[in-house]
């Protein structure tokens, strides 16, 4: 038994601290998510710059892939550049 008297009830709940989740493109972290309950996902990039609240997981996890992917149009450049001719080239 304890010699210390219970402590008084309390109107708090209290709820577990959100928690933060990398997402990993290979081995490097891509960004990251934290869960707020019935509010949504929150996703960050790797800098810890949030890319806004989504409803689900698969959601905000689709946002941090693309913050790391290059824009569409580079990527067709890289894979498909452009035929330039010189000025004197026939």
């Amino acid at each position: 038994m304890s010699s210390q008297p219970p402590a008084p009830p309390s109107d708090e709940v209290l709820t577990p601290a959100p928690r933060l989740v990398r997402v990993m493109n290979g081995g490097a972290c891509a960004g990251f998510l934290i869960n707020l309950g019935p509010r949504g996902v929150e996703a960050f990039d790797k800098d810890e710059k949030s890319l806004g609240v989504f409803p689900d997981a698969i959601s905000a996890v689709t946002a941090v892939e693309k913050s790391v992917a290059p824009p569409d149009n580079v990527t067709r450049f890289i894979a498909h550049p452009a035929a330039h001719k010189s000025a004197g080239a026939s």
